[in-house]
């Protein structure tokens, strides 16, 4: 097997030759050792077609292209002038990687629009061009899974050399990084599945985002080295396990298992008068309110609802200027398939909030400034620390949970500079509170993603064409 960056172009050479055929330059002929008019089978994705390799028979001509004839474009659905890897093995050519991001409808429709996004895709594209891999973005709705293809958005680059993104039909991708919001029991989930139907071996990163913060909990709290990281937790099943935690600990927390941005957290204490006290959050408005525990939970029915909640051990968190505060984390597999630590970032609680969460009131932070506030020397042992907490606990969830490769963690630093883990984030949205030192960190942040796709594709590839390693 052989490996070359290629640039793919359409064979303008008029031809009376009907068969589907693959052009190129005398170099590459006898750099390959391939003979003129052999049979190949040219896969792209899931296309596969019978091909005849030919030499291109125009002097002074670039060595790094490959010309197909029209036809074979028609049929494996990839653009014209693309630079990708091409692979030549005895009795195969074969064209790659096709990478996909997986989005909301809104978040796709936003960004096309110009309107402000959580996603700025061109990064992506920046990543898969370095990759040499065709990438293009798409929601379920553009997935036509009786004809096994996808209505996507690929990148070009204009005149100023800024991306721009255009509509097309476009072959079914050999990986995709998931950014949608996917519960296994979702309809989307199932729609997933039909695409790994129609594509065997597909790489599929994150395939499930939305993981409940009980079995995140359970997984690292039966972790012998992880379980340090996460505070004692418990699936809350009555007032009891509430009373219970409150004996062992000043506070608690209510956290339901599925919702995300700090919605419906509770913060619970016991108060000097044998009763207790729980504070929370609606529309961005600190609300309290006073009884037993029972009575507490009559009272904030409406706002949990049927959701299943856990309550988990309060830490006794440093505080920023008078605030609590936490970091976002990125942890994500980069290139050669392992855990690396990407970018950290950190949020402030608005006054008198109890999460940090910017859609409840709280706002980004540079990590650094604060922790050097705070912690002063000793800022350089705590980051590393909450590096090594971060691949620790990435390496934990990687044991017990299927694809991933791209986690948000919410950490937090006590009193004593332990840290702890307070949500573990499958979908992470990038927080783009960034200054000109964070800037490159932030781009690592979209560029790890893809080359982690990357990655997967030359092992996949590897397996199956050098069976052998």
């Amino acid at each position: 097997m052989k490996k070359e960056i290629l640039k793919i172009v359409p064979n303008s050479l008029s031809t009376s030759d009907n068969q589907q055929t693959v052009y190129l330059s005398a170099y590459w002929m006898e750099h390959l050792k391939l003979k003129e008019n052999s049979m190949y089978t040219l896969i792209c994705s899931i296309n596969s077609l019978p091909v005849k390799i030919k030499k291109m028979p125009v002097k002074d001509i670039s060595n790094n292209i490959l010309w197909l004839s029209p036809d074979i474009f028609e049929k494996i659905l990839i653009p014209e002038g693309i630079t990708l890897e091409v692979i030549f093995t005895e009795k195969v050519i074969r064209i790659g990687p096709i990478i996909a991001l997986l989005t909301e409808n809104k978040f796709l429709k936003d960004y096309l629009n110009g309107t402000k996004c959580v996603e700025k895709y061109d990064l992506y594209a920046d990543a898969a061009e370095n990759a040499s891999a065709l990438i293009y973005v798409f929601s379920l709705r553009n997935l036509n899974s009786k004809d096994k293809y996808i209505n996507g958005y690929i990148p070009k680059k204009d005149e100023n050399n800024k991306w721009t993104w255009h509509k097309r039909l476009l072959p079914m991708p050999d990986a995709i990084c998931n950014r949608m919001a996917t519960a296994a029991t979702s309809p989307a989930y199932e729609r997933i599945k039909l695409i790994e139907e129609i594509v065997p071996n597909i790489k599929i990163v994150n395939r499930v985002t939305k993981i409940s913060k009980w079995t995140i909990a359970e997984i690292l709290q039966r972790d012998l080295v992880a379980k340090k990281y996460i505070p004692e937790t418990h699936l809350l099943r009555g007032s009891g396990d509430i009373i219970n935690m409150l004996e062992k600990y000043p506070v608690a927390y209510l956290k339901p298992v599925r919702r995300s941005l700090g919605l419906g957290i509770i913060k619970m204490e016991k108060n000097t008068e044998g009763n207790y006290t729980a504070y929370y959050n609606v529309n961005r408005f600190n609300l309290k309110i006073n009884g037993d525990v029972n009575y507490i939970l009559a009272e904030l029915s409406e706002i949990m609802g049927k959701r299943r909640y856990i309550v988990q051990q309060g830490i006794p968190v440093a505080l920023y200027r008078g605030e609590i505060f936490d970091l976002r984390v990125t942890i994500q597999k980069n290139g050669i398939g392992e855990w690396s630590f990407s970018r950290w970032s950190a949020r402030v609680a608005g006054p008198g909030n109890i999460v940090s969460n910017v859609a409840a009131g709280g706002k980004g932070v540079p990590a650094k400034r604060i922790l050097r506030e705070i912690f002063g020397d000793r800022f350089q042992g705590i980051k590393d620390e909450v590096k090594k907490a971060g691949l620790i606990i990435a390496e934990a969830l990687d044991r017990r949970l299927i694809s991933i490769g791209d986690l948000g963690l919410d950490i937090g630093i006590d009193l004593n500079e332990n840290i702890y883990l307070f949500e573990a984030n499958f979908r992470a949205i990038r927080p783009s509170n960034i200054n000109s030192k964070d800037k490159e960190a932030w781009r690592r942040t979209y560029h790890t993603s893809i080359y982690y796709l990357r990655y997967l594709y030359d092992v996949e590839i590897e397996k199956k064409y050098n069976p052998q390693l």
